[in-house]
């Protein structure tokens, strides 16, 4: 038996559909994209602030006034954690590595004599290109009373 009245989905029809699917689709890639790298731009953040705050916990440990290892000037240093003793390395050679991104840290000490106010600057470039971010922290050390 044969129906007369029975068509399948015309070209127009398909076409519509395949750009509806394709819409849809489109959307949803653009907006997992989106989060896969807000994701890991926190991420990132996130690893920069524990460098920093290990940083202040270091210049914490180094920070009596009087300790020419850490009041030497304004000129840009970071310290280096080692088994026995910490090492403050000059400005170029701070640079620290994790999650694949590569973290450049300074502490710098306020220009003032009598000023032991410390600010400790991670930067870094993006991961996937774009701008280079950056994280600081201020610390004002207080005269220890023995």
């Amino acid at each position: 038996m044969k129906y007369l009245n029975t068509r399948g989905d015309t070209i127009v029809e398909v076409l519509l559909a395949m750009v509806i699917v394709s819409a849809v689709l489109g959307g949803a890639y653009a907006s997992s994209n989106r989060s896969l790298n807000a994701a890991r731009q926190s991420q990132e953040r996130g690893e920069a602030l524990k460098l920093v705050e290990g940083q202040l916990e270091l210049l914490k440990a180094q920070g009596k006034p009087g300790n020419a290892v850490v009041y030497t000037g304004p000129s840009p240093f970071c310290i280096e954690p080692g088994s026995n003793s910490v090492r403050v390395i000059p400005y170029p050679a701070c640079q620290n590595t994790a999650l694949g991104v590569a973290y450049d840290l300074t502490i710098t000490r306020d220009a003032a004599p009598d000023n032991n106010k410390f600010t400790v600057l991670a930067e870094w470039d993006r991961a996937g290109g774009g701008t280079r971010e950056q994280l600081s922290m201020v610390y004002k050390m207080y005269p220890r009373t023995p």
